[in-house]
């Protein structure tokens, strides 16, 4: 039988969510039936994109679910309904969770990013990557390198079963791509990419499978932060961002404005050109703006080839 103190508790707490509940909204979508406090949490599972796949058909293209307390989010599974959402001023800013960000709390790069920031980010290193043959044709020679010397090593398992071919390809994207960015193809058996290689997957990895309780209780951090995997999260953006910072320190002693080598050397000319400065190019944290923007881009590929297996 409950003692006096646990009903107490239990009326107080009741209480303190009727209060604060947040009022219910004109339009009314279909969704899960949530509970006080933590909404869908026992719904979701470890990979929380599955149980928004599975309430998206069960309850349409439009429909509502709840994380914590907090006001109820609303799930767009339709391209079409997302596509004319998107193009509304109103929907264009980004929701993000501090923990997840490179920079803890810092919304900046590409992915966090958002308004002049994100375009002006956007705009220079779209630019940039199609200048050193980003997404054309001359990267064809870059790429065959890489599928090349993957084939010569998923050959060497003469039938046998192939463990972890996600790493496997991802090894091969991450060194194509850090060839433009970085001007330096390694071996996909070095180190120094396997560490990369490692940083890059494990940020990604940890967050989706640890995602769904920082998203909904981020307070838990300061209670239990390595059973949430906190921790681990903040540990690999600190290895990613050590690893970026020091291939930035090498060009910075090895470049030559006049003939930049890679997009980090065009990157940093451009730091050094700025004069204004409302620009996110200038000032002292254009540099962690360079680091931010190369993190995204290594992990932005990794999400697609994560998706594609």
């Amino acid at each position: 039988m409950l003692s006096m103190t646990v009903w107490i508790f239990l009326i107080v707490a009741l209480l303190t969510y009727l209060a604060f509940k947040p009022r219910k909204r004109a339009i009314n979508l279909p969704g899960p039936w949530a509970l006080p406090y933590i909404g869908n949490l026992l719904d979701l599972q470890p990979r929380m994109y599955l149980t928004l796949d599975k309430w998206s058909k069960k309850y349409g293209p439009m429909c509502k679910f709840q994380l914590g307390a907090g006001p109820a989010s609303v799930l767009i599974a339709d391209p079409v309904i997302a596509k004319e959402m998107l193009s509304l001023d109103p929907f264009v800013g980004r929701g993000t969770v501090k923990e997840f960000t490179l920079f803890e709390g810092e919304n900046i790069g590409l992915i966090n990013s958002e308004g002049k920031i994100w375009e002006q980010q956007r705009r220079f290193t779209m630019r940039q990557l199609r200048d050193f043959g980003f997404a054309k044709s001359s990267m064809e020679s870059m790429i065959m390198e890489e599928v090349n010397e993957m084939t010569e090593r998923l050959l060497a398992f003469k039938g046998k079963p192939i463990d972890d071919i996600k790493n496997k390809l991802s090894l091969a994207m991450v060194n194509s791509l850090w060839s433009i960015v970085a001007g330096t193809r390694y071996s996909q058996d070095d180190p120094k990419l396997r560490d990369l290689a490692r940083q890059i997957n494990g940020a990604f990895d940890e967050a989706a499978k640890s995602g769904a309780l920082l998203v909904i209780a981020p307070w838990l951090k300061h209670i239990v932060p390595g059973l949430i995997g906190y921790n681990a999260i903040r540990r690999l953006m600190r290895g990613l961002v050590d690893f970026v910072s020091k291939t930035i320190k090498e060009h910075e002693d090895t470049m030559q404005e006049e003939s930049p080598r890679d997009f980090i050397d065009v990157y940093l000319n451009e730091i050094k050109r700025t004069t204004d400065g409302a620009s996110s190019f200038y000032g002292a944290d254009a540099e962690k703006q360079l680091i931010a923007v190369v993190a995204d881009l290594f992990q932005g590929n990794k999400y697609r080839i994560y998706i594609y297996l």
